[in-house]
């Protein structure tokens, strides 16, 4: 009888560390380290509220100013391939870290991935930009103008890489994971058709988080630095 105790309650304290103890630690582990990174934002909030970028969705995040922009900030661990990639295969989940600056001018939306595009195993990957609406996407006709998405630009790649666009993202770095890092922006979009405010604009970076889930607070000032500078060049080269 008292191994069959004991041996119940070997079972029920794993299962609390796994199910509730060691996730408790780890938000508090992700807590600690995105408060030692609020010095660097102006006005700095460490919340678990809903992201101002995009409301539907809750996470431990940080928030604040950065030489005037908002910022959002957090940690996560998901496979950082686009949709459709990875669908007939398993997950790969990666530790990712997300700086998001929020409410930027900005018409066309786009994206900036590190990705393979050779055949060659031992080829470097390359960044490649991609215009989030091509002429084979389904949004590109009618359906895009219905729900408010602008008609695609086809100078656009052309001026952000002449503004240096490439070489900034590259300035990210990046771990031994393709797909990362990963720079997008999302214009504001009217999907209701004015029964209700358009979403927030945003431009992300995304970037392999490396040995921690929240990087150092050097690291996290140069994707600071990096994003204003991406957000500086979307607004004078992808114009409202």
């Amino acid at each position: 009888m008292i191994v069959e105790t004991l041996g119940l309650i070997a079972i029920v304290a794993t299962a609390y560390y796994f199910g509730v103890g060691r996730p408790r630690a780890r938000k508090a582990q992700v807590h600690t380290g995105l408060t030692a990174l609020a010095p660097l934002l102006t006005g700095a909030t460490v919340d678990t509220g809903r992201l101002t970028s995009t409301a539907g969705v809750s996470k431990l995040h940080l928030r604040g100013l950065y030489q005037g922009f908002h910022i959002e900030a957090w940690p996560e661990r998901t496979d950082p391939r686009p949709t459709g990639v990875g669908d007939h295969g398993p997950s790969n989940p990666v530790d990712q870290f997300t700086v998001r600056c929020v409410g930027l001018d900005g018409r066309q939306p786009w994206s900036c991935q590190r990705r393979r595009v050779s055949l060659n195993p031992f080829a470097e990957d390359q960044l490649v930009f991609t215009a989030s609406l091509d002429p084979d996407s389904i949004f590109a006709g009618p359906l895009g103008a219905f729900i408010g998405l602008p008609e695609p630009d086809p100078q656009l790649e052309q001026r952000l890489r002449g503004a240096g666009l490439i070489d900034e993202v590259a300035r990210l770095g990046h771990g031994s994971h393709s797909w990362l890092p990963h720079v997008r922006f999302v214009p504001p979009i009217d999907f209701s058709r004015g029964f209700s405010q358009p979403n927030v604009s945003w431009l992300e970076c995304r970037v392999e988080a490396g040995h921690g889930r929240v990087p150092t607070a050097e690291r996290f000032g140069q994707l600071l630095d990096c994003v204003v500078r991406l957000a500086h060049i979307n607004a004078r080269e992808n114009p409202a």
